[in-house]
């Protein structure tokens, strides 16, 4: 399964989204979010355990759901594998 990254990002930032760089995005309340770059996401992920045996994973800070949405992937969609995403900014929850 893929997560494409520049579904995360606005249109006008999508081709930031190809390359392993953070990608900063402006939200509708002026504040700032960053995704990460790729490469720095896998080896978060993989440190952390998240593959097809994991059965849960919460982000915390959830942003776009980049993450989470890459998280889903990896834990497949077994019986009882769950993703949370928990975001308290409301405006970074509008692109999600």
């Amino acid at each position: 399964a893929y997560v494409f990254r520049e579904l995360f990002v606005p249109r006008d930032r999508q081709r930031e989204a190809f390359r392993d760089q953070k990608v900063t995005v402006r939200t509708s309340d002026n504040s700032t979010m960053t995704l990460p770059p790729p490469s720095f996401v896998a080896t978060a992920l993989d440190r952390l355990g998240v593959t097809t045996t994991a059965r849960s994973f919460l982000d915390v800070g959830c942003g776009t759901g980049y993450v989470s949405a890459l998280a889903a992937c990896l834990l497949g969609e077994r019986e009882g594998a769950l993703v949370q995403g928990i975001e308290c900014v409301a405006s970074r929850l509008e692109g999600a």
